[in-house]
């Protein structure tokens, strides 16, 4: 095998498995979307002192971005504190 037939199998693989871990959480989303637009009653939602009515899936997909927001932070976070500690 020549070095260029392994760089591809390598890009290959590499590709292979980031769409791997996509699936499920495409998947996810889809579920959460499809959830979010059967729910158009309106809610009452307070924050502190003020209290606002909005549709249901608007909460939704507001918490839905939030998971996200939030998930990739922490993944982001946590890969940089696990190439530090392989270094030492």
């Amino acid at each position: 095998m020549t070095s260029s037939e392994n760089d591809q199998t390598a890009v290959g693989q590499k590709t292979g498995s980031a769409l791997k871990g996509a699936a499920p959480a495409l998947i996810a989303i889809g579920l959460v979307i499809w959830f979010a637009l059967t729910n158009f009653d309106d809610v009452s939602v307070q924050f502190w002192i003020v209290t606002i009515t909005v549709p249901l899936f608007v909460v939704i997909v507001i918490g839905l971005l939030l998971g996200i927001g939030v998930g990739y932070i922490a993944g982001r976070r946590g890969a940089k504190s696990g190439a530090k500690s392989s270094d030492k």
